[in-house]
């Protein structure tokens, strides 16, 4: 029993903190240098859209005032069976050269995203979200990354506007700054794992229609990489976006994520295996591991109890009492804006597991993932 919960306390550990100590020292051995340049390919900016009224006119404006050559930029925005005023919105810019694509049915992300790229015509595909704010030169520096024949994908960075930080909000920027650093680290092995769905692009010859029922920013980059193309990070182009402060929005918007990467895991699994052995361990410890983190702190705790009887196992279980407890006045806290990182960095910890849980039994069940559902509060 002790062998046991020794073994899961030493691989939380490693997922969390060993491997990027392990990606550290990949690239001080073997660094990849990427050439960028100043270089203007044609580009199209693909903005999928659900019932966006309320930002859709400030992206629009906002993409139309990014600073890239107007003759080489084509700005598609893909409606996805909008019941609101979106289109009303978006018409008015027709004249100023923005394309409209449009679902009359409700289809997903992905559905409107496979529509946009049938029907887009530029060497570079960019794609963002509605709510996403690019910053002018955004555009210039994802695609001076291109320079560089062998890459195939560019991740930019999303940036969280955050006005009352609650736990939730709290939680959520820390769990950026860490995905933050892993980027930095996989890029600069030419293997970004995944990207920023927000803003990120690839090249047109790359792309093939996706599934509608998985996540973009996962089967692209997997994909690219298995062509021979390396997917790296730029942190200089830069998106913001509000971060959701409601629980139900950051916690249903996870799970629906996870259980893409669960059905993209299954139905790409020959080309994980067949990328590599830094691609196998980029996958496993940045996220197949992570996903069943749950499973190994129940089973820690439970046989925790069973060595109860020893002191030193005795301190280890009081440790984990008070972190879950911790974490369960985080969760009634954070509905009046708690600021304590005591109880904030608990609390997200046991949120983020929880979302992996019921994501696995989501997709177990066969539980619908293709749609999104927006959080209010990020878009308002």
């Amino acid at each position: 029993m002790q062998i046991a919960f020794l073994i899961l306390l030493a691989l939380i550990i490693f997922i969390y903190f060993g491997y990027p100590v392990v990606l550290s020292v990949l690239v001080f051995l073997k660094k990849e240098i990427i050439k960028t340049g100043n270089i203007s390919p044609s580009v199209t900016l693909i903005i999928p859209a659900y019932n966006e009224q309320a930002v859709i006119r400030q992206k629009i404006e906002n993409s139309f005032f990014l600073e890239y050559p107007k003759e080489k930029l084509e700005i598609i925005l893909a409606l996805d069976g909008c019941t609101d005023k979106s289109k009303d919105i978006a018409l008015n810019y027709i004249n100023k050269g923005l394309k409209i694509i449009e679902r009359e049915e409700r289809g997903g992300k992905i559905a409107a995203l496979n529509k946009a790229v049938s029907q887009s015509k530029n060497e570079i595909l960019i794609f963002s979200d509605a709510n996403s704010i690019y910053e002018e030169n955004a555009i210039i520096n994802l695609v001076r990354n291109f320079a560089d024949k062998k890459v195939g994908c560019v991740c930019g960075e999303l940036k969280y506007t955050l006005k009352d930080l609650t736990s939730v909000e709290a939680g959520e920027n820390l769990y950026w700054k860490y995905e933050k650093f892993l980027k930095e680290k996989e890029s600069k092995l030419g293997s970004l794992l995944v990207t920023n769905g927000s803003i990120y692009a690839i090249k047109r010859e790359l792309y093939s229609q996706i599934d509608e029922d998985l996540a973009d920013d996962f089967v692209n980059p997997m994909r690219v990489y298995k062509q021979g193309f390396k997917v790296v990070y730029e942190p200089d182009a830069i998106a913001y976006e509000k971060v959701s402060s409601r629980f139900k929005d950051q916690f249903d918007q996870k799970v629906r994520i996870i259980s893409q990467g669960w059905k993209a895991t299954f139905r790409l699994w020959d080309i994980i295996l067949s990328s590599g052995p830094l691609r196998i361990f980029e996958f496993l410890f940045h996220k197949f591991l992570r996903w069943i983190i749950p499973f190994f702190l129940i089973a820690m705790f439970i046989s925790n109890l069973f060595l109860a009887n020893i002191k030193f196992y005795q301190i280890l279980l009081l440790s984990q009492v008070i972190f879950y407890v911790f974490a369960f006045i985080g969760y009634f806290s954070q509905k009046w804006g708690s600021r304590i990182k005591l109880f904030y960095i608990p609390f997200y910890f046991c949120m983020v597991n929880a979302t992996a849980l019921l994501a696995l039994f989501r997709y177990l069940k066969g539980g619908e993932t293709k749609v999104w559902e927006k959080a209010q509060t990020s878009r308002s």
